[in-house]
Formats: C-alpha cells, structure tokens, sequence
C-alpha cells in the first residue's frame, strides 16, 4: 500500500506467526510531509477505532482495532481480549486485573502492526519532499531498517 497526504486508510496487518487473525488498523496521514508526530490510539472498550482523534493539520493517528476474541488453532475455546489482557469480561468489567493475564502474542502483532504503519507513514513523507531537498535523518536507527509493511488496503 502506498499512503497519500491528507488522507485517512483502513488497512489490514497479518502475520499468521505472530497472532492467528488479522488486525485492522485505522491510519491518519497529515496534510504535509514536514508533519512528523504521530498519535498511537488505543480505543476503549465500547470505542471504535476509526473514531481516533485526528488532525491531519498537526499529526499522523494510528488506531488498531482490538480483536473481542480469538481462537488459536491449538485451542480449544476462544480467548477473550481487553486490550493487551486475556480473561473474562467481568474481571475486566470488575477491575479485576490480577485475574487477567499478559498476552504477548498481541503486544507483538500491534508493535509489528505499528512499525508497518510507520514505515508507510516514512514513505509518503520521503516522497512527498521538494525535488532537491535532502531527507532528514532519523531520530532512532530502528526507522533506517527497511522493512517489508505486511498491511494492505
């Protein structure tokens, strides 16, 4: 996929060696290349995540819709998601977070998911520079590494 200014995008991530489905993520591209900031989005529980608040006049959003349940092919029922956590709703519901469990696998496919939308988000600044004007240099060697975006449109 290949990002425009001044628009927003749907797009899908999947990598099934990270986390069994695909993840829909919400992408806000500013309306000028020289905007770098981005806005990472976590919508709550009874949100969507294409209602993340942007402005394209100021900042990139990035919002990942977070799955309600998953089933993972070696397992015989459905796992319940609130966010990076695994339980029941009414623990959820109840604050009862010690009853909750970490899920890594989600905690990796949203960072995957992220640096795929910033490397597009890199992209179209890159290309939407002047003819002749030289690209800044990144702030952290980790945006240098060129790797494959696995979001599609």
């Amino acid at each position: 996929a290949k990002l425009e200014l001044a628009r927003t995008y749907t797009l899908r991530w999947e990598d099934k060696n990270i986390f069994p489905v695909p993840l829909e993520v919400f992408v806000s591209v500013p309306a000028e290349a020289s905007k770098q900031d981005v806005v990472l989005y976590f919508h709550g529980l009874t949100e969507k995540h294409r209602r993340a608040p942007t402005d394209n006049t100021r900042r990139a959003t990035i919002s990942i819709q977070c799955p309600d349940e998953v089933h993972f092919p070696d397992e015989a029922s459905a796992r319940r998601y609130f966010w990076f956590h695994v339980g029941t709703k009414s623990n959820w519901a109840r604050f009862k977070y010690d009853k909750l469990v970490v899920c890594q696998n989600l905690l990796a496919a949203v960072a995957a998911a992220v640096d795929s939308a910033m490397h597009l988000l890199r992209d179209v600044a890159l290309r939407s520079l002047p003819a002749g004007e030289p690209a800044a240099a990144p702030s952290d060697s980790s945006v240098a590494v060129q790797a494959p975006p696995r979001l599609t449109v």
